[in-house]
C-alpha cells in the first residue's frame, strides 16, 4: 500500500515503501501530545477521552509489533518509525503527568534516559557490523509504562484504588516506569558492550 496514494512506481525508485504497518505507529506518535494536551486540561471529560486514546494507542502498538513479527514484515524505517513514534507518545505522556504534579522530574530524566540512549546503542552496535537483537528489558519497559500510564489516568479518575488524591498508588506505578527504564538502559548498555567486545 503506497502512503497517501503515491504512485507506486515512484515510491520504488526511491526506495521508499510505506505500509499501514507504518502509518500506525505515526498515528500513535501524532496522539502522544493530544492526550498531553487531555490530560492538562480541567474536567474529568479530559481525562476519560485521555484514557480512551490512551487505550487506542496501546492496543495499536500491540497489534503493530505482533503484525509486524507474525507477518515478518520488518524494515529499518519501520524500526525507525514504530521507534521515534513510541517515544513521542510515552515522553509526552510522561510529560503531562509532570506537569500535572504526579510525577517526579527526575522519573521523566530516566525515562527520557532510555528513550534517547538505546536507540542510539542500537545504531552503534550496526556501525560495528553488530545486530543488537530486540532485549526482553525492552517488553518489560514497554508493559511497566502502559500499566503506569494508563493506571495513573485511572487513579486521577478515581477508578483505580477510589481515590483522586491516592498518591501512594500513583507514585508506586511510576517508580516501575522508572526502574524499568533503568534496567532496559544498562541491560542494553551492557549487552552493547558485551557485544563490541566479541
Amino acid at each position: 500500500m503506497s502512503f497517501f496514494g503515491e504512485d507506486q512506481t515512484r515510491a520504488k525508485a526511491l526506495g521508499v515503501r510505506i505500509t499501514i504497518l507504518d502509518v500506525l505507529p505515526l498515528i500513535r506518535g501524532c496522539l502522544g501530545p493530544v492526550v498531553m494536551a487531555l490530560i492538562t486540561q480541567d474536567g474529568r471529560w479530559a481525562l476519560v477521552a485521555a484514557l480512551v486514546l490512551m487505550v487506542f494507542a496501546e492496543i495499536s502498538g500491540f497489534l503493530d509489533g505482533w503484525a509486524a513479527g507474525r507477518l515478518h514484515r520488518t524494515s529499518r524505517i519501520g524500526e525507525a518509525i514504530a521507534a521515534i513514534s513510541d517515544s513521542i507518545y510515552r515522553l509526552a505522556v510522561f510529560m503531562a503527568f509532570v506537569s500535572e504534579g504526579w510525577m517526579p522530574a527526575w522519573m521523566l530524566v530516566m525515562v527520557y534516559a532510555r528513550e534517547l540512549v538505546v536507540p542510539y546503542l542500537g545504531t552503534f552496535a550496526r556501525q560495528a557490523g553488530r545486530d543488537l537483537k530486540a532485549r526482553v528489558s525492552a517488553s518489560v519497559t514497554t508493559g511497566a509504562h502502559t500499566f503506569a500510564q494508563i493506571g495513573v489516568v485511572l487513579v486521577a479518575l478515581g477508578l483505580l484504588s477510589g481515590s483522586v488524591a491516592s498518591a501512594p498508588t500513583m507514585s508506586l506505578l511510576l517508580l516501575a516506569a522508572a526502574a524499568a527504564s533503568l534496567y532496559s538502559l544498562l541491560d542494553t548498555a551492557l549487552a552493547t558492550s558485551r557485544l563490541l567486545r566479541e
